[in-house]
Protein backbone atom coordinates (compact mmCIF):
# COMPACT_ATOMS: atom_id res chain seq x y z
CA UNK A 1 0.00 0.00 0.00
CA UNK A 2 1.81 3.23 -1.37
CA UNK A 3 1.32 6.79 0.83
CA UNK A 4 -1.14 8.08 -1.47
CA UNK A 5 -3.63 4.83 -0.60
CA UNK A 6 -2.63 5.30 2.89
CA UNK A 7 -3.48 8.66 3.63
CA UNK A 8 -7.00 8.85 2.96
CA UNK A 9 -7.88 4.89 4.50
CA UNK A 10 -5.88 6.21 7.92
CA UNK A 11 -8.13 9.23 7.89
CA UNK A 12 -11.16 7.34 7.09
CA UNK A 13 -10.68 5.06 9.73
CA UNK A 14 -9.54 7.90 12.38
CA UNK A 15 -13.21 9.69 11.54
CA UNK A 16 -15.07 6.46 12.25
CA UNK A 17 -13.39 5.42 15.26
CA UNK A 18 -12.95 8.96 16.84
CA UNK A 19 -16.60 10.15 16.09
CA UNK A 20 -18.08 6.88 17.30
CA UNK A 21 -16.28 7.37 20.22
CA UNK A 22 -17.47 11.10 20.73
CA UNK A 23 -21.01 9.58 19.88
CA UNK A 24 -20.95 6.82 22.14
CA UNK A 25 -19.30 8.99 25.06
CA UNK A 26 -22.58 11.82 24.70
CA UNK A 27 -25.25 9.12 24.88
CA UNK A 28 -23.82 8.08 28.52
CA UNK A 29 -25.32 11.27 29.92
CA UNK A 30 -28.08 11.92 27.40
CA UNK A 31 -31.77 11.20 28.25
CA UNK A 32 -33.07 12.85 25.62
CA UNK A 33 -35.03 10.52 23.14
CA UNK A 34 -34.82 12.06 20.25
CA UNK A 35 -31.24 13.02 20.98
CA UNK A 36 -29.99 9.31 21.41
CA UNK A 37 -31.89 8.58 18.30
CA UNK A 38 -29.52 11.10 16.25
CA UNK A 39 -26.91 9.55 17.92
CA UNK A 40 -27.65 5.95 16.75
CA UNK A 41 -28.35 7.09 13.43
CA UNK A 42 -25.19 9.09 13.27
CA UNK A 43 -23.52 5.53 14.23
CA UNK A 44 -24.95 3.85 11.57
CA UNK A 45 -24.68 6.20 8.57
CA UNK A 46 -20.88 7.02 9.78
CA UNK A 47 -18.98 4.31 8.74
CA UNK A 48 -21.23 3.87 5.18
CA UNK A 49 -20.45 7.94 4.48
CA UNK A 50 -16.57 7.81 5.23
CA UNK A 51 -16.04 4.49 3.32
CA UNK A 52 -17.61 5.94 0.56
CA UNK A 53 -15.71 9.33 0.46
CA UNK A 54 -12.59 7.22 0.76
CA UNK A 55 -13.16 5.16 -2.05
CA UNK A 56 -13.82 8.07 -3.84
CA UNK A 57 -11.05 10.07 -2.90
CA UNK A 58 -8.97 6.30 -4.00
CA UNK A 59 -10.47 6.49 -7.12
CA UNK A 60 -9.56 10.67 -7.83
CA UNK A 61 -5.74 9.83 -7.16
CA UNK A 62 -5.89 7.31 -9.27
CA UNK A 63 -7.82 8.23 -12.27
CA UNK A 64 -7.98 12.07 -11.76
CA UNK A 65 -4.19 12.28 -10.56
CA UNK A 66 -5.49 13.43 -7.42
CA UNK A 67 -7.73 16.24 -8.44
CA UNK A 68 -11.73 16.42 -7.85
CA UNK A 69 -13.78 16.07 -10.11
CA UNK A 70 -16.42 13.18 -11.71
CA UNK A 71 -15.10 9.94 -13.10
CA UNK A 72 -15.51 8.85 -16.79
CA UNK A 73 -15.89 5.06 -16.80
CA UNK A 74 -13.20 3.15 -18.33
CA UNK A 75 -12.04 -0.67 -18.36
CA UNK A 76 -9.46 0.64 -15.65
CA UNK A 77 -12.01 2.09 -13.35
CA UNK A 78 -14.77 -0.72 -13.88
CA UNK A 79 -11.37 -3.36 -12.51
CA UNK A 80 -10.74 -1.18 -9.45
CA UNK A 81 -11.31 -2.56 -6.10
CA UNK A 82 -12.47 1.09 -4.54
CA UNK A 83 -15.22 0.83 -7.66
CA UNK A 84 -16.86 -2.54 -6.58
CA UNK A 85 -16.49 -1.43 -3.00
CA UNK A 86 -18.22 1.43 -3.56
CA UNK A 87 -21.08 0.24 -5.36
CA UNK A 88 -21.30 -2.62 -3.24
CA UNK A 89 -21.59 -0.28 0.02
CA UNK A 90 -24.59 1.45 -2.11
CA UNK A 91 -26.38 -2.16 -2.76
CA UNK A 92 -26.40 -3.06 0.66
CA UNK A 93 -27.79 0.32 1.58
CA UNK A 94 -30.33 0.04 -1.34
CA UNK A 95 -31.57 -3.78 -0.30
CA UNK A 96 -31.49 -3.07 3.36
CA UNK A 97 -34.12 -0.33 2.97
CA UNK A 98 -36.16 -1.91 0.35
CA UNK A 99 -36.05 -5.30 2.01
CA UNK A 100 -37.55 -3.76 4.45
CA UNK A 101 -40.09 -1.36 3.47
CA UNK A 102 -41.15 -4.82 1.37
CA UNK A 103 -41.47 -6.46 4.29
CA UNK A 104 -43.30 -4.15 5.93
CA UNK A 105 -45.86 -3.95 3.07
CA UNK A 106 -46.15 -7.59 3.50
CA UNK A 107 -47.00 -7.67 6.71
CA UNK A 108 -49.00 -4.67 6.28
CA UNK A 109 -50.81 -6.67 3.27
CA UNK A 110 -51.68 -9.75 5.65
CA UNK A 111 -53.23 -7.33 8.41
CA UNK A 112 -55.27 -5.56 6.11
CA UNK A 113 -56.59 -9.08 4.98
CA UNK A 114 -57.80 -10.26 8.46
CA UNK A 115 -59.17 -7.01 9.46
CA UNK A 116 -62.26 -5.00 9.39
CA UNK A 117 -64.09 -1.45 9.77
CA UNK A 118 -67.28 -1.88 11.88
CA UNK A 119 -69.11 0.27 15.07
CA UNK A 120 -65.91 -0.70 17.55
CA UNK A 121 -63.43 0.35 15.52
CA UNK A 122 -66.07 3.70 14.60
CA UNK A 123 -66.30 4.41 18.10
CA UNK A 124 -62.30 4.17 18.71
CA UNK A 125 -61.74 6.48 15.41
CA UNK A 126 -63.44 9.06 17.47
CA UNK A 127 -60.42 9.00 19.89
CA UNK A 128 -57.82 8.69 17.84
CA UNK A 129 -58.77 11.86 15.96
CA UNK A 130 -58.48 13.66 19.56
CA UNK A 131 -55.79 12.65 20.20
CA UNK A 132 -54.22 13.09 16.98
CA UNK A 133 -54.90 16.67 17.43
CA UNK A 134 -53.10 16.88 20.72
CA UNK A 135 -49.83 14.53 18.58
CA UNK A 136 -50.11 16.90 15.86
CA UNK A 137 -50.11 14.35 13.06
CA UNK A 138 -52.82 13.18 10.96
CA UNK A 139 -55.22 10.36 12.17
CA UNK A 140 -54.77 7.36 10.89
CA UNK A 141 -57.95 5.25 10.08
CA UNK A 142 -58.19 2.12 12.48
CA UNK A 143 -59.13 -1.04 11.53
CA UNK A 144 -60.23 -3.93 14.20
CA UNK A 145 -58.07 -7.46 13.81
CA UNK A 146 -60.09 -10.43 14.02
CA UNK A 147 -58.43 -12.25 17.11
CA UNK A 148 -58.21 -11.46 20.64
CA UNK A 149 -54.65 -11.66 20.97
CA UNK A 150 -53.54 -8.58 22.29
CA UNK A 151 -52.35 -6.90 19.22
CA UNK A 152 -51.55 -3.05 18.73
CA UNK A 153 -49.69 -2.25 15.37
CA UNK A 154 -49.07 0.94 12.99
CA UNK A 155 -48.22 -0.06 9.54
CA UNK A 156 -47.31 2.48 6.66
CA UNK A 157 -44.67 5.17 6.05
CA UNK A 158 -46.86 7.85 4.06
CA UNK A 159 -50.63 7.02 5.17
CA UNK A 160 -50.04 4.76 8.42
CA UNK A 161 -53.06 2.54 9.42
CA UNK A 162 -53.53 1.62 13.27
CA UNK A 163 -54.74 -2.39 13.72
CA UNK A 164 -56.38 -3.31 17.08
CA UNK A 165 -57.12 -6.32 18.09
CA UNK A 166 -60.28 -7.05 19.71
CA UNK A 167 -58.71 -7.77 23.35
CA UNK A 168 -58.12 -3.47 23.35
CA UNK A 169 -61.66 -3.08 22.88
CA UNK A 170 -62.22 -4.55 26.27
CA UNK A 171 -60.30 -1.99 28.08
CA UNK A 172 -61.61 1.00 29.69
CA UNK A 173 -61.86 4.03 27.75
CA UNK A 174 -58.85 5.99 30.02
CA UNK A 175 -56.53 2.44 29.43
CA UNK A 176 -57.30 2.12 25.58
CA UNK A 177 -56.79 5.99 25.01
CA UNK A 178 -52.75 5.48 26.38
CA UNK A 179 -52.58 2.54 24.27
CA UNK A 180 -53.37 4.76 20.51
CA UNK A 181 -51.53 7.68 22.42
CA UNK A 182 -48.52 4.84 21.93
CA UNK A 183 -49.26 4.25 18.22
CA UNK A 184 -49.68 8.00 17.52
CA UNK A 185 -46.60 8.32 18.66
CA UNK A 186 -44.87 6.08 16.83
CA UNK A 187 -46.31 7.96 13.65
CA UNK A 188 -45.12 11.55 15.15
CA UNK A 189 -41.64 9.76 15.56
CA UNK A 190 -42.03 8.63 11.67
CA UNK A 191 -40.50 5.37 13.94
CA UNK A 192 -41.29 2.96 10.51
CA UNK A 193 -39.34 5.18 8.05
CA UNK A 194 -36.79 5.57 10.51
CA UNK A 195 -36.15 1.85 11.11
CA UNK A 196 -35.97 1.21 7.18
CA UNK A 197 -33.28 3.70 6.78
CA UNK A 198 -31.88 2.22 9.84
CA UNK A 199 -32.01 -1.35 8.81
CA UNK A 200 -30.24 -0.17 4.99
CA UNK A 201 -27.28 1.75 6.95
CA UNK A 202 -26.70 -1.77 9.09
CA UNK A 203 -26.38 -3.86 6.13
CA UNK A 204 -24.10 -0.79 4.64
CA UNK A 205 -21.60 -1.19 7.63
CA UNK A 206 -22.05 -4.61 8.17
CA UNK A 207 -18.24 -4.46 9.28
CA UNK A 208 -18.65 -2.32 12.60
CA UNK A 209 -19.73 -3.78 15.72
CA UNK A 210 -20.52 -0.66 17.10
CA UNK A 211 -23.19 -0.34 14.43
CA UNK A 212 -24.75 -3.56 15.53
CA UNK A 213 -24.88 -2.53 18.96
CA UNK A 214 -26.40 1.12 17.57
CA UNK A 215 -29.47 -0.66 15.89
CA UNK A 216 -30.42 -3.00 18.49
CA UNK A 217 -30.23 0.10 21.08
CA UNK A 218 -32.13 1.80 18.23
CA UNK A 219 -35.27 -0.50 17.85
CA UNK A 220 -35.60 -0.58 21.61
CA UNK A 221 -35.12 2.65 22.34
CA UNK A 222 -37.83 3.81 19.95
CA UNK A 223 -40.58 1.91 22.57
CA UNK A 224 -39.24 3.71 25.75
CA UNK A 225 -39.89 6.88 23.49
CA UNK A 226 -43.32 6.62 22.16
CA UNK A 227 -44.15 5.51 25.99
CA UNK A 228 -43.08 8.68 27.34
CA UNK A 229 -44.31 10.59 24.05
CA UNK A 230 -48.18 8.87 24.78
CA UNK A 231 -47.48 9.88 28.73
CA UNK A 232 -47.04 13.08 27.73
CA UNK A 233 -50.50 13.10 25.70
CA UNK A 234 -52.77 11.80 28.28
CA UNK A 235 -51.01 12.69 31.17
CA UNK A 236 -51.84 9.29 32.60
CA UNK A 237 -48.56 6.67 32.53
CA UNK A 238 -49.51 3.97 35.37
CA UNK A 239 -52.40 3.40 32.95
CA UNK A 240 -50.59 2.64 30.14
CA UNK A 241 -47.88 0.76 32.32
CA UNK A 242 -50.87 -1.41 33.80
CA UNK A 243 -52.06 -1.92 30.06
CA UNK A 244 -48.56 -3.34 29.31
CA UNK A 245 -48.61 -5.68 32.16
CA UNK A 246 -51.81 -6.56 31.15
CA UNK A 247 -51.28 -7.65 27.65
CA UNK A 248 -47.74 -9.49 28.89
CA UNK A 249 -50.14 -11.56 31.30
CA UNK A 250 -52.05 -12.16 27.99
CA UNK A 251 -49.47 -12.97 26.11
CA UNK A 252 -48.13 -15.56 28.13
CA UNK A 253 -51.23 -17.97 27.85
CA UNK A 254 -51.45 -17.36 23.98
CA UNK A 255 -48.31 -16.93 22.70
CA UNK A 256 -48.76 -14.10 19.17
CA UNK A 257 -46.00 -13.49 16.41
CA UNK A 258 -43.63 -10.93 17.51
CA UNK A 259 -43.90 -8.55 14.81
CA UNK A 260 -47.55 -7.71 16.57
CA UNK A 261 -46.80 -6.80 19.46
CA UNK A 262 -47.59 -4.54 21.45
CA UNK A 263 -44.75 -4.60 23.16
CA UNK A 264 -42.54 -5.85 20.80
CA UNK A 265 -39.25 -4.03 20.59
CA UNK A 266 -38.04 -3.00 24.27
CA UNK A 267 -38.44 -4.84 27.42
CA UNK A 268 -41.38 -4.82 29.37
CA UNK A 269 -39.84 -4.33 33.00
CA UNK A 270 -38.04 -1.52 31.63
CA UNK A 271 -40.90 0.30 29.58
CA UNK A 272 -42.74 0.03 32.84
CA UNK A 273 -40.07 1.08 35.71
CA UNK A 274 -39.65 4.38 33.23
CA UNK A 275 -43.78 5.26 33.14
CA UNK A 276 -44.00 4.45 36.98
CA UNK A 277 -40.60 6.72 36.89
CA UNK A 278 -42.55 9.48 34.94
CA UNK A 279 -45.42 9.39 37.20
CA UNK A 280 -43.08 9.65 40.18
CA UNK A 281 -41.28 12.67 38.46
CA UNK A 282 -42.82 13.80 35.02
CA UNK A 283 -39.98 15.31 32.81
CA UNK A 284 -40.47 17.97 30.35
CA UNK A 285 -37.67 16.79 27.65
CA UNK A 286 -37.35 19.02 24.57
CA UNK A 287 -37.75 17.57 20.89
CA UNK A 288 -34.42 18.21 19.10
CA UNK A 289 -35.61 21.16 16.56
CA UNK A 290 -34.24 20.59 13.03
CA UNK A 291 -32.28 23.30 12.76
CA UNK A 292 -30.66 21.53 15.37
CA UNK A 293 -30.77 18.22 13.96
CA UNK A 294 -29.39 19.30 10.51
CA UNK A 295 -26.46 21.25 12.30
CA UNK A 296 -25.15 17.99 13.80
CA UNK A 297 -25.32 16.60 11.05
CA UNK A 298 -23.76 19.21 8.70
CA UNK A 299 -21.01 19.06 11.33
CA UNK A 300 -20.44 15.56 11.70
CA UNK A 301 -20.49 15.23 7.85
CA UNK A 302 -17.93 17.91 7.49
CA UNK A 303 -15.77 16.59 10.12
CA UNK A 304 -15.89 13.34 7.77
CA UNK A 305 -15.14 14.88 4.78
CA UNK A 306 -11.95 17.20 6.53
CA UNK A 307 -10.55 13.80 7.79
CA UNK A 308 -11.29 11.17 5.10
CA UNK A 309 -10.97 13.40 1.78
CA UNK A 310 -9.35 16.98 2.47
CA UNK A 311 -6.63 16.17 4.33
CA UNK A 312 -5.55 13.72 2.51
CA UNK A 313 -5.96 15.48 -0.91
CA UNK A 314 -3.82 18.36 1.20
CA UNK A 315 -1.68 15.74 2.40
CA UNK A 316 -1.02 14.59 -1.22
CA UNK A 317 0.26 17.72 -2.18
CA UNK A 318 3.19 17.95 -0.03
CA UNK A 319 4.74 14.64 -1.20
Amino acid sequence: MNVETLFPVIGGATAVVGLTLWLRHCLREEVRWDYRQQAHLLILFLPVFIAGLVCWHLLEDGYLDGSHGWLTPSTALLNSVPFWFLIFTAVLNLVGSVGYAARHWYFARQLWGCSRVDTSAARVQLAVDGLARLAKVDPPPVRRLLTRKPLAVVTGFHRPVLYLSSWYFELSEAELASVLAHELAHIARRDNLTAAWATGSLLGCFYWPAGWQAFEQLMQERELAADELAAGLTGKPLRLAKVLIKADEAHRTVEAPVACRFEAQGSIEKRVEQLIYLHQRPLARSVMPFWQTAAVWLTVGFAAVLAADLIPHWLDTLQ
